[in-house]
């Protein structure tokens, strides 16, 4: 799904990363990162097994340059509707 069709709570989550993925980033690894993002920070527990979200957002991690501790959680469980 593109951008512009995730709620905003997810663009905004985005939004807060957009400035820290390396220099040199391609725009073929933007995109997976943002399909990464959406397979693993969109997908709620059930839709695919554990161990694909988690590979997702491993891989999100490593494109986008940035740590677990670095993430905006609390963004994400508001988005998500956990909080």
């Amino acid at each position: 799904m593109a951008y512009e069709d995730w709620m905003p709570e997810f663009q905004d989550v985005w939004d807060n990363l957009a400035g820290e993925y390396p220099a040199g980033t391609s725009q073929e690894e933007m995109a997976w990162a943002e399909y990464m993002f959406e397979v693993g920070f969109m997908t709620y527990a059930g839709e695919l097994p554990p161990h694909e979200i988690e590979y997702a957002r491993e891989e999100f991690f490593a494109v986008a340059g940035i740590s677990r501790d670095e993430f905006d959680w609390e963004g994400w469980r508001e988005a998500m509707g956990y909080e």
